[in-house]
């Protein structure tokens, strides 16, 4: 989720192909991420609102993801608009707004492999959430205060303040951040829903591998175990490092535990999985529902030791998305 420049997105979006979000992984085609801002509902969403082409949406509302439909040149507009009720109601919208349709060349491959013109139906649609399924709770926060623990004095010494945008960008850092590096290649933001230089590959509707490269020649192969319900319950890092003299390959694992309400509570990350050790752990706290802090800890010979904490004291409100997203107004 890069920023929230609706046009720019679409841009993208409109060149690439499949639909809907599951389980918390963000579906992209071609490094682009058709999931606008990570929200929730608590709407039922058995039945898609549909509005069509110029149709104007009554209700305040916030477009959250970009779906596509597409079918061959005799496929109906009816049934492409099928499929993408299908997909919202797995993305968990409350209506879809079309606002392509059309039919449109797309380069393929024949079956002698040369390259041909295939004309194609397309649909595309918002996702919409209407402001009165909005939830907000632990969505938005505004700022981080990172902390470092001083093993000598045997107390939390601030470090740095940063400001974050709606999408947990660093907007401003006042100070010096030193261990946001740590966990940030291992963050849930990262390794399941940023976009940049990553690629996507699924499996019987379900993300089963990601993969990203960098202009360093760095390659991070993610594959994921879900839990019961779903959720991401173990991340298998590979990570490829092209040196100039060799190739190192090192394995990592991150685990995820989750509270009975389903959100993050503990993280347990393996640099290293050769050795078995786990060399960090972090801890997630909340209040009223709003994540509050998340400390992190070294591991060292069972050890577990005091190392950052992370604190978040404001969130963004709806007036404040009013101000963001004219549609909420």
């Amino acid at each position: 989720m890069k920023n929230l420049i609706f046009l720019a997105i679409c841009v993208l979006f409109f060149n690439s192909c499949g639909t809907a979000y599951v389980n918390g992984l963000a579906r992209q085609y071609y490094n682009t991420n058709q999931k606008i801002v990570n929200v929730s509902t608590i709407a039922d969403n058995q039945d898609i609102t549909i509005y069509y082409l110029n149709e104007k949406i009554e209700k305040p509302h916030l477009k959250v993801a970009v779906f596509e439909a597409v079918g061959g040149v005799n496929a109906s507009y009816a049934n492409l608009i099928l499929n993408l009720k299908t997909n919202a109601r797995l993305e968990g919208v409350d209506a879809i707004s079309i606002v392509k349709q059309n039919i449109s060349q797309r380069n393929d491959v024949d079956i002698e492999g040369f390259s041909i013109l295939t004309s194609m139906k397309e649909v595309v649609a918002y996702g919409i959430i209407y402001e009165e399924n909005l939830r907000l709770t632990n969505r938005f926060p505004k700022n981080e205060t990172v902390y470092g623990y001083n093993s000598f004095k045997k107390e939390y010494e601030q470090l740095a303040v940063k400001t974050l945008d709606i999408n947990g960008l660093v907007i401003k850092t006042e100070g010096n951040d030193n261990m946001s590096k740590i966990v940030r290649p291992y963050s849930v933001k990262h390794l399941l829903t940023d976009t940049e230089n990553w690629e996507f590959y699924e499996e019987n509707n379900v993300v089963q591998m990601r993969i990203y490269r960098n202009q360093l020649r760095m390659i991070k192969k993610c594959t994921f175990e879900y839990d019961s319900i779903g959720n991401v319950s173990e991340i298998y890092i590979e990570v490829t490092l092209h040196k100039p003299d060799n190739i190192q390959t090192i394995d990592q694992k991150v685990k995820l535990k989750y509270d009975e309400q389903g959100r993050l509570f503990r993280k347990l990350i393996y640099p290293n999985v050769e050795n078995g050790i786990i060399h960090y752990e972090e801890i997630f706290t909340y209040k009223n529902d709003q994540l509050k802090e998340k400390v992190l800890y070294s591991i060292n010979d069972k050890n577990r030791n005091p190392l950052a904490k992370f604190v978040y004291s404001s969130y963004y409100k709806i007036e404040e998305l009013k101000n963001i997203f004219p549609e909420l107004r």
